[in-house]
């Protein structure tokens, strides 16, 4: 299956691609009228589409059926610094859709040495990532704000870090409710950035020995979170 996205939920018989998505499927795909497609809005629907117009201007699509998709349970948020090199910071993007992330925080910290992000880039790439890994639940992408201001209130808080202390792995038994990954700049968190965290009563959380970058960390977190909630339904 090839996925096309549409920004907003498909009420009528009819629709016209986006001048994006209908390059991608009349010019380098070469689909043409009478050919079938498959299109989310990226909130949970999956539509079953035949092209009726093939002009690249004037595309028509009808929809032949609807398919409601359940998201992924639980929810999982992903709190992580923003990254020097823009490249870094978008391959983490792209990984942590594949990997069924729910909403993706960036967070400022006293070490963090980039604020600046072009979000209208990163959504282009959430999106091309969401096609790829055939999901159809669009992850938010949040504005950046400083560590201070982004504590949820409900949910599981797993905390990784490099700084002494004793520290857990991520098991199945850690991950009840809303999940909330948290993964600090490249050097860390600071001593009290920490203490700020304990004092919300996190899970402090131990990815391995190796020092990794703050990318390579968020991708490892994010797999041994999905790994434990496959354990966890067997």
């Amino acid at each position: 299956m090839e996925l096309y996205y549409h920004p907003q939920r498909i009420t009528e018989a009819s629709f016209s691609l986006t001048e994006e998505e209908a390059q991608h499927a009349l010019k380098t795909r070469r689909l043409r009228k009478g050919d079938t497609l498959y299109v989310t809005d990226g909130q949970g629907t999956l539509y079953h589409c035949e092209m009726t117009d093939d002009q690249l201007k004037n595309n028509r699509v009808r929809v032949i059926s609807r398919e409601e998709k359940p998201a992924g349970q639980p929810e999982i948020h992903l709190y992580v610094a923003p990254l020097k090199q823009e490249a870094r910071f978008e391959w983490l993007i792209e990984k942590a859709v594949e990997l069924g992330v729910s909403r993706i925080q960036p967070i400022i910290t006293s070490r963090t040495e980039k604020v600046y992000l072009r979000n209208n880039r990163l959504e282009k790439i959430l999106i091309a990532a969401l096609k790829q890994s055939l999901k159809f639940h669009k992850p938010v992408l949040e504005e950046a704000l400083p560590l201070e201001k982004v504590w949820p209130e409900q949910g599981t808080l797993l905390f990784a870090h490099c700084m002494e202390g004793p520290k857990r792995i991520i098991v199945p038994e850690l991950l009840t409710g809303e999940l909330h990954l948290f993964i600090g700049p490249e050097g860390d968190f600071s001593p009290a950035e920490l203490e700020m965290a304990r004092s919300r009563q996190v899970i402090e959380i131990s990815l391995g020995e190796a020092r990794l970058r703050t990318e390579t960390a968020a991708v490892v977190m994010l797999s041994q979170t999905h790994h434990a909630l496959q354990m966890h339904q067997i």
